[in-house]
């Protein structure tokens, strides 16, 4: 164990390091790309994260569960603070900053209130996954980003191909390496899913509003999009249905013609499309391939039992929060369902983030995390509007799509427990930030943050051809073809 715990310090260390050298010639978006790819890999490898192995990919220390992305977050967080100078905050900062403190307090309340320890640390690891997410996505460049939007989907595409076949085929890949063994590989799970989604709607924004799509990109965002039938659960539809509404507002929305040169012709041809290859695909199986995932995923027996135990969790967590509804419980707070399998009472979340914020940290808590969406919500629209850099301004978009992508996906869900979804919303979140961050600057002529970087900048390089720029208002009365 000894040993072990050596050559994890001295990975974390050379992780630090690097990740230092990363910062100081200002490529924070590298960071973001690694933690993105490390959670990628780990939930295509680990299948749902409640039935990972023992191992590498979940070791256990003190009663609690560390995954791979855990390293990769400390190691970016200590990698600023090393590099960190003069940092302005933004009021969409400072809200959140107010929430995760009072989520982090709450775990001395649960503490004082008796709940175990072990369950107390394991709600508020929530809060370091939405700090992390955050504070590693809120420092990179959204321009320099983008580029690397398009090729996560092609990676992200493959798995869900790979997926595909082996749900068509319903194979099970299970196998042992020193360390872990793997009992799903290959198969999404529901988290996994919406990890997807949220790369394709980044990757369909951001080749939206270049000069010249690339069609590899769009076809692999779309790939991305129709993940869901790869599972059996109604989330992964929630999640997309939810996805593509806030997409519709802001096509028939009136920036879009200022941002992006697509169509509604065009969007309807796409999703003439998809329709046209779900058609034949029906006639040609019988309808099994599409009527059965849809089936399973919204009158499936599982799911019945799983909606119907949803109202006894809301009412028991109603009750709680009545009992104490200024400051809740503390972290560490559950309340009780009966399991599907045994049929015994077991203690869980209320499945839904307002209550069991609600229960943690009670309406005031509650307040101040639906004031922080709020203003996140307000700034990735403002920055949709106004940002001179349409690649700049459909990151804002996309940030926000997303972070209330994780949110409508947290209404059936215990979102913070779930360490790939908590961290999906904080990069979210901080996608937002990292977007708003220059046009804060502009509007308060404030000079851009100094880093480690050397003080010299080369001369501007003429607009890239694959950025639109947002076009000058003409006078009335000008014509135009």
């Amino acid at each position: 164990m000894l040993a072990v715990l050596f050559f994890a310090g001295l990975a974390l260390n050379l992780l630090v390091w690097w990740f230092a050298s990363l910062e100081a010639r200002g490529e924070r978006h590298t960071i973001l790309v690694v933690l993105a790819l490390v959670v990628l890999i780990e939930a295509v490898l680990a299948g749902p994260a409640s039935e990972v192995p023992r191992g590498i990919l979940r070791p256990a220390i003190g009663g609690q569960d560390f995954r791979p992305p855990d390293a990769v977050i400390v190691a970016a967080m200590a990698a600023r603070i090393l590099n960190l100078r003069g940092h302005r905050v933004s009021t969409m900062a400072m809200w959140w900053s107010a929430f995760l403190a009072m989520y982090v307090t709450s775990s001395l309340v649960g503490i004082l209130n008796g709940f175990p320890i072990v369950e107390v640390l394991f709600q508020g690891k929530g809060g370091f996954y939405l700090i992390g997410g955050m504070t590693i996505a809120s420092g990179a460049d959204p321009k320099r980003l983008a580029d690397t939007i398009g090729k996560l989907s092609v990676v992200g595409a493959v798995i869900v191909f790979i997926a595909f076949v082996i749900e068509a085929l319903n194979v099970r890949i299970a196998f042992a390496i020193p360390g872990q063994r793997f009992n799903r590989l290959g198969n999404l799970s529901n988290d996994t899913i919406t990890l997807m989604i949220l790369v394709g709607i980044l990757c369909i924004l951001i080749e939206a509003t270049r000069e010249r799509p690339r069609p590899l990109y769009v076809g692999t965002a779309l790939v991305l999009l129709l993940s869901p039938a790869a599972g059996h659960q109604r989330a992964s539809y929630l999640v997309l249905a939810a996805c593509l509404l806030m997409l519709a507002v802001l096509f028939f929305g009136p920036t879009w013609k200022q941002r992006s040169r697509v169509t509604l012709l065009e969007v309807s041809l796409v999703f003439a499309g998809l329709i046209a290859i779900a058609g034949v695909n029906f006639v040609v199986n019988d309808g099994a391939d599409i009527v059965a995932p849809l089936e399973e995923a919204f009158s499936g027996e599982a799911e019945q039992r799983s909606a119907e135990s949803r109202f006894s969790l809301a009412s028991q967590a109603l009750g709680k929060i009545q009992e104490r509804p200024v400051l809740g419980w503390g972290t560490g707070i559950k309340v009780i369902r009966q399991a599907q399998l045994s049929n015994r009472e077991v203690a869980a979340a209320a499945h839904n983030i307002v209550l069991d914020l609600g229960m943690r940290v009670g309406v005031v808590g509650l307040g101040l995390f639906i004031a922080a969406v709020w203003v996140t919500t307000a700034a990735g629209l403002r920055t949709w509007r106004n940002a001179d850099s349409t690649i700049v301004a459909a990151v804002a978009a996309a940030g926000t799509i997303c972070m209330w992508a994780v949110i409508s996906k947290g209404m059936v869900e215990p979102a913070l427990d779930k360490f790939r979804l908590s961290l999906s919303m904080g990069i979210s979140i901080g996608l937002v930030m990292a977007a708003y961050r220059p046009q804060l600057l502009a509007e308060e002529d404030v000079p851009l943050v100094e880093t480690n970087a050397p003080k010299h900048r080369s001369p501007s390089p003429p607009p890239s051809s694959t950025e639109r720029p947002v076009p000058t208002p003409r006078p009335p009365g000008t014509n135009d073809r």
